[in-house]
């Protein structure tokens, strides 16, 4: 036998009872991005180094690695491109005494 309070009233349907999800809840304090000015926007840097300190006092050779990660990520695409460069120079010199101008 059920208690009363887990009776669900028969007028009331499961739909209305359903609530939103907490990702389909605005935030209260979101501020549309077209608004904020360039200043606005520079102005949250300011924020980095206190989040940057909450990282590395959380993890400091996690820290370490992503950085280093990230720093390897970066470069790699010039890289490539410097490799390509490369290999089209080598290209163009071999085909150098092959023409017929």
């Amino acid at each position: 036998m059920t208690s009363p309070e887990h009776k669900i009233p028969s007028n009331v349907k499961f739909a209305q009872m359903k609530e939103k999800s907490r990702f389909e809840k605005k935030p209260k304090n979101s501020i549309p991005a077209n608004t904020l000015t360039f200043k606005e926007r520079l102005s949250a840097l300011a924020n980095l180094p206190a989040f940057l300190k909450l990282v590395w006092q959380t993890s400091p050779w996690m820290t370490l690695g992503s950085s280093l990660l990230r720093l390897v990520r970066s470069v790699l695409p010039l890289g490539m491109l410097y490799v390509g460069k490369l290999i089209i120079d080598e290209v163009v010199f071999l085909n150098k005494g092959t023409g017929n101008a």
